[in-house]
Order: C-alpha cells, then sequence, then structure tokens
C-alpha cells in the first residue's frame, strides 16, 4: 500500500468517504427540517383592498437569506418588516423567520402569486404559487361592533369553560406562569398604528431557554418595537416578566384578529418534575405551554369624504415632504433625478409612489424606484420615504417643476391634511457637440492682423523625371495595362458595388458613411449605454433633422419606415433608452453586451435597407 508521509493511501481514501457521507446526511436532515411556506389573509378581494402576504421560514440554521421575490406585474409590492426568533433547546439551535409584504392589486381578473424563494444555509427553498382573484365590486360591509363584542364573549366563554375542565379554580391563586396581552385601543383606522404588548409571566426559574411563539395575525402586519424585562407583584407573590411591544397596522376595514401568542418552557413544579430534575439535572423536567387571550380590533375605513386626490395611504401625525434635484444644470438628452422625501410619525410601507405633476412634451419621465427606513421614538414609527425618479429634458430652455402635493390622514384631528414640496426650477442647456473644435485668431495687440503677414521665402519645386529604374518601368507597367483594360476595371468595380448592396452593406441613397460610423461605433462602444447615442445620431443623419421633440413614432413615419420595422425600431429604442436612464442598475456581462451590440448591428442593416 502507497503511503504519503506517515498516512496510507486507504486511510485518506476512507476518511474522504466518510466525511462525503456525512455531509449528504447533514445536508439532508437540514433539508427536512426546513421549512418554507406564504400565507395570506386572503385570496378574493377588490381593487380597493389589499393583500398581507407572509414567508414564514423556520430552519435549524440562523444563515437566512431575504427572500427572493417573484415577478408580479399585476401587484404593487411594498415590504411590511420582518422578524426573528432563535432558540436553543439542548444545544440545538432552531430559528424561526417571518417577512412580511403588502400586495396592492392593478388590475382585475384571476392572477398567481409566484413562489418566492429562500436560501437556507446555501441552499434555496421555495413556496407554493398562490392563486388570488380581483374582482371590481365594492368590498362587503365590515363586521358591527355587536358582532365584535359577541365573537370575544364566545371566545373568554370556551376558553373559561376550557380551564374549568382542565381543573382550575379562578378563585384559586395564581399559576407560577402565565401570559397576559393587550393593546392601547380596540378602534382604529386603516394602517393606524395600534401598540400590542405581550407579557410572560414566572414566579420561577424555567430549564433552559423559554421558546415563544407570535401570534398569528390576520388583517393586520407588525413591526417590532421593544423588548423589556421588569418586576411585579400579585399579592404576596413577586413575578418577572417579558415583555415584547410591537407595533399592529390594518390592512383593511373590518374586525382584525390577533391570536393567541405562547410560550413553551421546562420547569420544575411537581414533585416528579424535581424528582427528575435531581437525576437528570438540566434535561429533567416537564415541558409546559401558556398562551396569551386572542384579542380583537375594529379597523375603521377611511373617511371617502374630501378625500384629496394626491392622498396615496399616509396615515399619522407631522408629516413633511421635501424635493431636490441632483443637478439644476443640464444638457438637452441628458437625466436628472429628482428626489422625493417624506417623513413623519406613521408607517409608509403600504404608501403608493407620489404622481408627478404633468411636465409636458419637453420632459420623458421614467419609472419611480422607493425606498423605505422606519426608525421607532416614543414607542412609535417614524417612516421616512424616498422616492427617486429620472428624467431627461428633451429641449434647451428654462423650465420649472412645478409643486408636488402630498395628502395625509391626520390621526389627532381625523381630517385630511395636504403639503406640497417647492417648485423647483431647470436650465437646459443645448445639446453638446461631440469632437467640436474652434479654430480662432488673435494677436497680442489685439488690432488687425492684416498688415503683419511677411513674406519670408519662396520654394519652387520643379518637376523631374524619375530614373529608369527596375521600380519605375514597373509602375509604367501597371499604369500602362490599366489605360489599355480600362472598362474591365470598370465592370469588375460595379460587381463589387452590387454585391455590397446585396449584402446591405450599403445603399444607393448616398447614406453610406452613416452607415459605416455607427457599424464603427458600435464595435467599439464598451458599454451599452452608449447605444442609444449612436442610434439617435444616425436616424439624425438619415432624416437631415435632429429629432429634438419628436416621438420615435414621428420618426418612423419620416422616414416612410415600413410597420415592421417602425415595429422593430420602437422597441429597440424604448430598450436601450432603459438601458441608459431606468432607476433599476443593469450590470451587463460580456456576453449581454455583445448580444446587445449584434442586436444594434442587425437594425440598422434592415434600415439601411428600407431607408430610402
Amino acid at each position: 500500500m502507497k503511503r504519503i508521509g506517515n498516512i496510507s493511501l486507504r486511510s485518506i481514501f476512507k476518511t474522504l468517504l466518510i466525511s462525503s457521507v456525512l455531509f449528504v446526511i447533514c445536508v439532508s436532515n437540514l433539508k427536512a427540517q426546513v421549512e418554507v411556506r406564504a400565507e395570506v389573509n386572503t385570496t378574493t378581494l377588490t381593487l380597493e383592498e389589499e393583500i398581507n402576504l407572509t414567508v414564514y421560514v423556520s430552519a435549524p440554521s440562523t444563515n437566512i437569506e431575504n427572500p427572493q421575490m417573484p415577478s408580479l406585474p399585476n401587484f404593487n409590492i411594498y415590504s411590511a418588516g420582518q422578524s426573528r426568533q432563535v432558540n436553543m433547546i439542548n444545544g440545538k439551535v432552531s430559528a424561526l423567520m417571518q417577512f412580511n409584504y403588502i400586495l396592492t392589486p392593478r388590475f382585475a381578473g384571476k392572477t398567481t402569486i409566484g413562489a418566492f424563494t429562500v436560501q437556507v444555509a446555501g441552499k434555496n427553498y421555495s413556496t407554493e404559487p398562490i392563486e388570488v382573484e380581483i374582482s371590481r365590486q365594492t368590498p362587503s360591509a365590515p363586521r358591527t361592533q355587536a358582532q365584535t363584542q359577541q365573537q370575544e364573549q364566545e371566545r373568554t366563554n370556551q376558553k373559561k369553560s376550557k380551564l374549568e375542565d382542565n381543573g382550575y379554580n379562578p378563585n384559586a391563586k395564581l399559576p407560577n406562569f402565565f401570559m397576559t396581552a393587550e393593546t392601547n385601543t380596540k378602534k382604529a383606522y386603516i394602517n393606524e398604528q395600534v401598540t400590542l404588548k405581550i407579557r410572560f409571566y414566572q414566579s420561577q426559574n424555567t430549564l433552559g431557554q423559554p421558546m415563544y411563539d407570535k401570534p398569528q395575525l390576520k388583517g393586520m402586519f407588525s413591526e417590532d418595537l421593544a423588548t423589556r424585562q421588569g418586576q411585579e407583584h400579585f399579592g404576596n407573590k413577586t413575578y418577572y416578566y417579558t415583555e415584547i411591544e410591537s407595533a399592529l397596522f390594518g390592512l383593511v376595514s373590518g374586525v382584525a384578529e390577533i391570536g393567541s401568542a405562547s410560550v413553551t418552557y421546562t420547569s420544575s413544579e411537581g414533585f416528579f418534575d424535581a424528582f427528575d430534575v435531581f437525576f437528570r439535572g438540566a434535561n429533567g423536567g416537564q415541558s409546559h405551554k401558556v398562551e396569551s387571550d386572542i384579542l380583537f380590533v375594529d379597523i375603521l375605513p377611511l373617511p371617502s369624504k374630501n378625500k384629496p386626490a394626491s392622498f396615496y395611504g399616509a396615515v399619522g401625525t407631522n408629516f413633511k415632504i421635501t424635493s431636490s434635484l441632483d443637478t439644476y444644470k443640464v444638457a438637452a438628452g441628458e437625466p436628472i433625478t429628482l428626489n422625493i422625501v417624506v417623513m413623519g410619525t406613521g408607517n409608509l410601507a403600504a404608501v403608493k409612489d407620489i404622481a408627478l405633476p404633468d411636465l409636458g412634451p419637453s420632459f420623458r419621465i421614467y419609472e419611480t424606484s422607493s425606498d423605505l427606513k422606519n426608525t421607532i421614538a416614543s414607542g412609535r414609527i417614524n417612516g421616512l420615504k424616498i422616492y427617486k425618479t429620472v428624467i431627461v429634458p428633451r429641449a434647451s430652455g428654462s423650465y420649472t417643476i412645478p409643486k408636488i402635493n402630498f395628502s395625509y390622514f391626520d390621526i389627532d384631528s381625523k381630517t385630511y391634511k395636504t403639503i406640497h414640496t417647492e417648485p423647483l426650477p431647470i436650465k437646459v442647456l443645448p445639446p453638446a457637440v461631440e469632437n467640436s473644435k474652434t479654430l480662432s485668431f488673435s494677436s497680442n495687440n489685439g488690432g488687425d492682423t492684416t498688415n503683419q503677414i511677411q513674406h519670408l521665402t519662396t520654394d519652387i519645386s520643379y518637376l523631374k523625371h524619375l530614373p529608369q529604374s527596375s521600380f519605375n518601368k514597373f509602375v509604367l507597367y501597371v499604369a500602362d495595362f490599366g489605360n489599355n483594360n480600362y472598362y474591365a476595371f470598370v465592370l469588375v468595380l460595379i460587381a463589387f458595388l452590387i454585391a455590397l448592396i446585396r449584402k446591405g452593406e450599403i445603399s444607393l441613397t448616398g447614406g453610406l458613411k452613416y452607415y459605416l460610423k455607427a457599424k464603427k461605433s458600435i464595435k467599439i462602444a464598451d458599454k451599452t449605454d452608449r447605444l442609444p447615442e449612436i442610434l439617435q445620431d444616425y436616424l439624425e443623419a438619415k432624416m437631415g433633422s435632429q429629432i429634438g421633440l419628436m416621438s420615435i413614432e414621428e420618426v418612423c413615419k419620416k422616414l416612410n419606415l415600413s410597420a415592421s420595422l417602425t415595429s422593430k425600431l420602437t422597441s429597440c429604442w424604448k430598450h436601450l433608452a432603459m438601458l441608459k436612464y431606468a432607476p433599476v442598475t443593469i450590470v451587463g456581462s460580456g456576453k449581454s453586451i455583445k448580444e446587445e451590440k449584434q442586436k444594434l448591428l442587425s437594425l440598422l442593416s434592415a434600415l439601411e435597407k428600407e431607408i430610402k
């Protein structure tokens, strides 16, 4: 048997084999214990309602990435926060992640919420798709207050009956472990903060770390606020408690339900539990579970009377709005980023994109992106949302972006309030001309330079006869051959030109130089944002005028393009514009850049054949 140092090859092979088997077992065990699922509060809704979607991830690992969202063209989707819970029992780690989203429908009809993908310990796990149906009908009337009280009474009676069945006496002393749950209000408007406090009381120590399970929410989403610990006395008994405070927000009008929170713990309350602990240590004792009561909150609809057109769903107090540009002086055709910042006391997660005022044909406006940041102050959620929109001026001049209105429902006054930004001036310069050179003449004294021109010398080169060397004789022979075979050369040249025309390399309209220039520029371009400029220069050269305020459809009409080629050019024009100005950064590999260049070359070849 061959050996490497003091180790045999058989030992190395055996070690690798065992390691591989253990790795496969561990991965299989991890996969079996990982659970990823998505739940929604409803699968039937109207265009005026919202979907509360939650992605739950349970795994024996803390290496959990944020979900990758599917393409959802039929919805506007907003992140509504996340929660994380990590437990360690008998040396084993378990993690529970909850990712909350709000989906607002854009179109009526049946659609599918695709699978969310979550990476756990380097492996991808996906949720099941969810079918939903969106209608244009008016949502059903919310549950009345009497129905809410009746349901709460039924829940209380069921819990009381359950306690009595288990032998509990209401007049007996309090147990060593119990939970409470309360909200700061029983009524709230849609998207108004409701503060939930859940406490776990204990009068003695537990064995190991208790495991907390959050309540299930129906019609609401949550944001974690704080976790604190304290001490409280009930009669002659001292309890230590852990309080978990959360901010809840109603999604739709009606009765929202806050399910029971629970804590699972191990203790030695009984004689046999203590006996078990004496012999087995921390692994002894019995597992117990306590739960909080189920709570209900009546979610009120926002007033429809006097609701401004600039209301996008913000509910709270003390909102402010500002706007700015990354530059206030720009050349025509260059992008400008418009930044709008909204801040105030309230959750801005469900607030939709702000509609910009009509800027007319002088500007091209692209899709808006947003970024949300929440902070906590005095137990309240303070939101800050930044909207970024790319706009491109199309002609030079002085312009002004009008004030932008933003309305919110003020919780204190129970009325709608409207705030606005200040107008923003923009100076648009004529488009910059590349490779332009200016030749100027000047003199030191600034006077007329005509009399300062002096005659320096004369240089006359006379024609001379070339000596009759071998090389000169060969040149004369070629010249004579060309003179004698003039028509043959012409025919060969004509055949060559016909071949180029048939291949579409040149046209008979005299625009060959524009095509060759564009083709050369495409080949040496190293970034995709150069391609739309090349296409624009080519089209302007073919038209003999600048595009300016013309739309791409007007350009096609002026060039007398066919319907098929008009569709191809319009699609390519918009696609290249997105590569240059879209707010989402498109990073292309070398392969994708090569494909974009090849598509543009093919389009130019087709244009060269058709443009007359």
